[in-house]
């Protein structure tokens, strides 16, 4: 399962007509590896963003151990992701805080 790439979920983000595309990335490995790195599950994830003819137009790795992708949602000004992830080291317990990330046509 750590090996592998999949794709998760999908959010509609009907202000800038655009679909979010959650991907897990698999971990590149080989049979010399050692459990620590297999053990780094959940992996990367990346934000495949898509248009409303189901073109690709853009892709957005997050940083490891900073986001909580499984929680996130559309808002007027963006797409927010929660960075209560157990690795963050800004993360606080007693709150439940988000980052916006804006789309930017380049």
């Amino acid at each position: 399962m750590c090996k592998t790439s999949f794709y998760d979920y999908i959010l509609y983000d009907e202000h800038r007509k655009v679909y979010y595309r959650f991907v897990k990335l698999g971990i590149e490995s080989s049979p010399q590896d050692d459990l620590e790195k297999l053990s780094s599950f959940p992996p990367l994830v990346s934000i495949i963003i898509i248009d409303d003819n189901f073109r690709k137009v853009g892709e957005v790795e997050l940083p490891k151990g900073k986001f909580l992708f499984s929680n996130a949602f559309v808002g007027e000004e963006g797409l927010y992701i929660s960075n209560n992830h157990p690795s963050n080291p800004e993360m606080q317990d007693d709150k439940l805080s988000f980052t916006l990330f804006e789309l930017v046509k380049e």
